[in-house]
């Protein structure tokens, strides 16, 4: 048993302590130490049970906290995963921009090329009509003033044209005359910008002198109307057109959205002064 004054454990048969001398009364001892023996048992009990209850709170707790990180990792994943398909989304979207753009420029380098083509044809045409290699320098000694700034005019307002687009104007009578050896009424030279045969009247050969043709809209080299296309003609008023496909020849179109051959400078000139649409926009002045 345990003594009651000095707590320390002593014989079960003894009639005092053995370390304080302190008289044990058995009955009494026995009763005290069953009552602090249920206490103990008690004690044990509620500290085992906080300790359990404890232990399942730290369970719970972690649990929750790994089901939180779990939860946090799968919503990581699926944003991991949408931001992947909207970086493949941009990535095709670029590259077919890219692609875009490489077929624009290569459009483009084609188009300057062709450009570059074109200008070099032109040039060509205005260097032969002129006679750059082999006369130029000396017609431009010959020109008066003003028949110089006609020829600069010209080439720098001039517009290039084809030939079939150049056909769908109708031809204004008038600048028509000069050495005209067949005797048809077009000028050796303005047949051969028409391309109609300065050696015969009727070129075609239809009983029809080739004036009277193509001023009835009839095509002088063969069978059938021209084809006059007005709506185009009207959107050519006020322009020089410059005739690419053959020796640069010079046409002014005026507000009937009829064509005038430009000669000699001094023919150019005299069409200018007379046409209404030229006098009205400048006063009669070049």
């Amino acid at each position: 048993m345990i003594c009651l004054n000095c707590k320390k454990q002593i014989a079960d048969d003894s009639s005092q302590c053995s370390y304080c001398g302190h008289v044990v009364e058995h009955k009494a001892q026995v009763k005290k130490e069953i009552s602090l023996r249920r206490y103990q048992r008690w004690f044990f009990y509620a500290l085992l049970s906080i300790v359990f209850i404890g232990m399942i709170a730290a369970i719970v707790f972690i649990y929750n906290q790994n089901t939180k990180l779990l939860e946090n990792n799968v919503n990581i994943q699926r944003d991991l995963s949408d931001r992947e398909e909207t970086l493949k989304a941009v990535e095709l979207t670029l590259e077919e921009k890219i692609q875009l753009l490489e077929d624009i420029e290569r459009d483009l380098v084609e188009k300057d090329t062709k450009i570059t083509q074109q200008t070099e044809q032109f040039k060509k045409v205005v260097d032969e009509k002129f006679e750059v290699v082999e006369g130029y320098e000396d017609c431009q000694v010959d020109l008066g003033s003003a028949d110089a700034n006609i020829y600069s005019l010209i080439i720098n307002l001039g517009t290039g044209i084809t030939n079939s687009n150049l056909d769908k104007i109708p031809l204004a009578d008038a600048n028509l005359d000069g050495e005209d050896r067949d005797g048809d009424g077009l000028s050796d030279i303005v047949e051969k910008a028409l391309h109609t045969n300065i050696d015969r009247p009727d070129t075609d050969g239809d009983s029809y002198n080739d004036k009277a043709e193509i001023m009835g809209g009839f095509n002088p080299n063969g069978t059938g109307e021209i084809g006059f296309d007005l709506e185009f003609a009207n959107t050519q008023k006020g322009k020089i057109l410059l005739q690419v496909e053959n020796n640069g020849e010079a046409w002014y179109i005026g507000q009937n959205s009829k064509r005038y051959f430009l000669g000699t400078p001094a023919d150019a000139f005299k069409v200018m002064r007379s046409l209404e649409y030229w006098t009205k926009d400048y006063g009669g002045q070049l």
